[in-house]
């Protein structure tokens, strides 16, 4: 990998050979996919890939950095002051509540990527079994359980659940004033 990107150019001129010279051999590494176990550092919070890089197979990766996005703004939304101690809770409350979801849709995304392109004799079984013989409404119904996850904005009035699946409730604080609530339906559902 390193030898593909060490003759780019840098933006601010030179070639990217020349950081990799400079950074100690220790501090090189690949990351592909992986699940980070810390998101924040002070006042520097991550999201998306940069803390859960996903295989692409399960089709999750950008709507985990939705969600991580739509939490995030929920929790620096609930700050009661912008002092450090406030900014690290919120933070943290959005560690604890993203993080199980993520490792979930993380373990989820590398089975399905093994499922879908493994090698192995026992992966290519697997792969031709559940597309062959296991019906449709199954494999659907083991992706509902994704879909019962849909954090809302806690600005807004929640969205109406049209369907017929479960949604699990909300988490956090929800600040949501008396004419928030007289919004039309159309707005409402913007969210």
């Amino acid at each position: 990998m390193i030898k593909n990107l060490q003759d780019m150019p840098r933006p601010f001129g030179g070639t990217m050979r020349e950081l990799i010279e400079a950074s100690p051999k220790h501090s090189i590494s690949k990351i592909f996919f992986e699940l980070f176990k810390t998101w924040y550092h002070s006042r520097t919070v991550l999201l998306g890939d940069v803390c859960h890089k996903m295989t692409p197979a399960a089709g999750q990766g950008a709507v985990n950095a939705m969600q991580d996005a739509v939490v995030l703004a929920k929790c620096i939304f609930s700050m009661p002051d912008s002092s450090s101690e406030s900014i690290i809770a919120a933070f943290t409350e959005y560690f604890s509540q993203r993080y199980h979801r993520a490792e979930a849709q993380f373990a989820r995304s590398n089975t399905m990527s093994k499922i879908t392109s493994g090698q192995t004799w026992t992966e290519r079984l697997i792969r031709y079994i559940m597309f062959n013989y296991i019906p449709t409404w199954l494999q659907q119904r083991g992706f509902a359980k994704t879909f019962e996850y849909r954090p809302q904005v806690a600005w807004l009035p929640l969205v109406e659940n049209r369907g017929t699946g479960h949604i699990l409730p909300q988490e956090g604080p929800r600040s949501v004033t008396q004419e928030q609530t007289r919004l039309p339906h159309a707005a409402a559902s913007v969210a």
